[in-house]
């Protein structure tokens, strides 16, 4: 059982990349909008959060990218931030691709497609998981919203894509002969500034178990950032 919460809860984390939203809102498709400028991979960039939790709790964070690794024969950037997580990235034919190193993925997926229209959306992944008596289901899909101009505190950028991805699951288990069942879905909104990538994220998280349902809101906020050239 702990081993398939872990699983969920790491793989809704892994996807938490960090713009306020501006008044002004552009839908339309950019074919000019290359993913390589909004995700700056080079090694030694940073990206300093303020991250707000659910009750008004603020921390600060940091990202960082500390090189390349291979793995199955491609080449990856490795992000490293505060929490020691670890993620693994890296761009072909204009889509940013994530490598997921865990059970029961450990595989590639299309995490930010560069190619889309607004209103496009894909499945990065769809996994059914059964570990010592418990069994679930995790599927996560994204849309892209189009291009918004937005303000944080490391300042205002316009013109940000932004994509919105809606992580499912749910999961079913038996302690001492009763059976527990629950879902949950995360839906977490992305912007990405040219130049300077990850800007601004917000997810919605809806939690229900055996008739219990509770909702929170997390925040993260750039507040700085290092872009080398």
């Amino acid at each position: 059982m702990k081993k398939l919460i872990a699983l969920m809860l790491i793989l809704l984390m892994a996807f938490v990349f960090g713009c306020v939203l501006g008044e002004e809102d552009e839908e339309d498709k950019d074919t000019s909008i290359n993913a390589e400028d909004y995700i700056p991979l080079k090694k030694g960039n940073t990206w300093t959060w303020n991250d707000t939790d659910n009750n008004g709790v603020s921390s600060t964070s940091l990202e960082e990218i500390i090189g390349t690794t291979t793995i199955d024969g491609k080449t990856y950037w490795v992000f490293n931030d505060s929490d020691a997580d670890t993620m693994y990235i890296r761009i072909a034919n204009n889509i940013a691709h994530i490598y997921i190193d865990d059970e029961p993925i450990n595989r590639e997926v299309p995490l930010l497609d560069f190619n889309k229209s607004p209103g496009d959306t894909w499945t990065t992944f769809s996994e059914t998981i059964t570990d010592q008596g418990a069994s679930g289901t995790i599927t996560q899909t994204v849309k892209y919203i189009g291009l918004k101009d937005v303000t944080v505190p490391a300042g205002s950028f316009s013109d940000c894509v932004v994509f919105e991805y809606t992580t499912q699951g749910e999961h079913s288990f038996i302690v001492n002969n009763t059976t527990y069942n629950g879902t949950y879905t995360e839906i977490a909104t992305m912007y990405f500034a040219k130049g300077v990538g990850p800007v601004k994220d917000i997810s919605v998280i809806t939690d229900e178990s055996d008739g219990e349902k509770s909702e929170s809101t997390e925040t993260s906020e750039l507040k700085s950032y290092n872009i080398l050239n």
